[in-house]
C-alpha cells in the first residue's frame, strides 16, 4: 500500500508513506530500510490524542473477503493513522493523515533521523478527500493536492473517483501560530 515517496536531498534519503500500516519509512539512497515512524502510536500523542495501533488488516487477494472493487477489503490501516502525502521542507517532513486530512510534521535531526511530531493544520476544503501530495515553492507556500475517494473499476481503468478534489495553498502566519 505505497502512498507517496519524497527524496530528502540534504540527507540523501527517501521518505515513503505506507497505506497498509500507517508507517513512514526512512530509506537510504541505495534502497535499504533505515527505520520507521508510526504516526498512530508516536505522532498522535503530540496533540493529546490517544495512540491508535495498526489493526493488522492486510491485503489478501486470495482470501474470500477480498473484492477488487471494494477498498474496504484492501487492507489499509485505520483512517486516523493512514499517512499519504509527504514532503520535505525547512528541516521538517510534512505528511497528511486521513480522509479529513490533517497536516503534521516531523523534525528531521542533523543525522537524518526522525525528530518530534507536531500538528500543523486541518485542511479546510469543500470535501474531506485525502491529501495525496504536498509541495512547497521557493517562497515557502505549501500546496496540498487532494484526490477523490479510493475506488477500483472492474477493468482497472481508474483507482480513484475523480470527484472535486482541490489544490489548496497555505502560508505561515506572522507571528507563526
Amino acid at each position: 500500500g505505497l502512498g507517496n515517496i519524497k527524496f530528502d536531498k540534504s540527507h540523501r534519503q527517501f521518505f515513503v508513506s505506507d497505506l497498509d500500516t500507517g508507517l513512514i519509512h526512512r530509506i537510504s539512497a541505495d534502497g535499504a530500510l533505515i527505520d520507521t515512524f508510526d504516526h498512530g502510536v508516536a505522532g498522535r500523542p503530540a496533540r493529546s490524542l490517544p495512540p491508535v495501533a495498526d489493526d493488522g488488516a492486510v491485503l489478501d487477494i486470495k482470501g474470500g473477503a477480498f473484492d477488487s472493487e471494494d477498498p474496504e477489503t484492501w487492507g489499509f490501516t485505520q483512517d486516523e493513522r493512514r499517512v499519504w502525502g509527504v514532503a520535505v521542507h525547512g528541516g521538517r517532513l510534512y505528511y497528511a493523515v486521513g480522509d479529513a486530512s490533517e497536516i503534521w510534521s516531523l523534525g528531521i535531526n542533523r543525522d537524518g533521523t526522525f525528530g518530534a511530531a507536531r500538528w500543523e493544520l486541518t485542511v479546510k476544503a469543500g470535501k474531506e478527500y485525502p491529501v495525496t501530495d504536498i509541495a512547497f515553492d521557493t517562497r515557502g507556500f505549501m500546496y496540498l493536492s487532494q484526490r477523490g475517494e479510493i475506488e477500483n473499476r472492474y477493468d482497472y481503468s481508474r483507482f480513484a473517483n475523480s470527484g472535486k478534489g482541490e489544490v489548496i495553498r497555505y502560508w505561515r502566519e506572522s507571528p507563526d501560530d
